[in-house]
């Protein structure tokens, strides 16, 4: 994987390259953990999640104790992008690579 940070006309461009590796991963069902500190962004932790659907994806993060089983995602819901942003997440233990 590649993790980038670029200057763009309307501020600081992210980007993240998967390699075919990393796809074969997060199809096994091990997300990949990235610390955003190595781009400039200190304190910050994305993880990337693969489902052949949204329901497998809500699924899998349900099995990872980061949604509650009750939630009830078979609509849209502004407040997921809350609980996500609220996440304090470490990288001990990283499931992927």
């Amino acid at each position: 994987m590649i993790k980038f940070r670029a200057k763009g006309d309307n501020g600081d461009i992210y980007g993240l390259g998967l390699s075919a590796k990393n796809v074969e991963l997060l199809k096994q069902g091990k997300p990949i953990v990235i610390d955003m500190t190595d781009i400039g962004v200190p304190g910050r932790t994305i993880m990337l999640f693969y489902g052949e659907t949204e329901q497998d994806i809500v699924k899998e993060l349900k099995g990872y104790g980061l949604i509650p089983e009750s939630a009830d995602v078979s609509k849209p819901d502004p407040g997921m992008v809350r609980i996500f942003r609220d996440l304090n997440i470490g990288n001990s233990g990283e499931p992927g690579v």
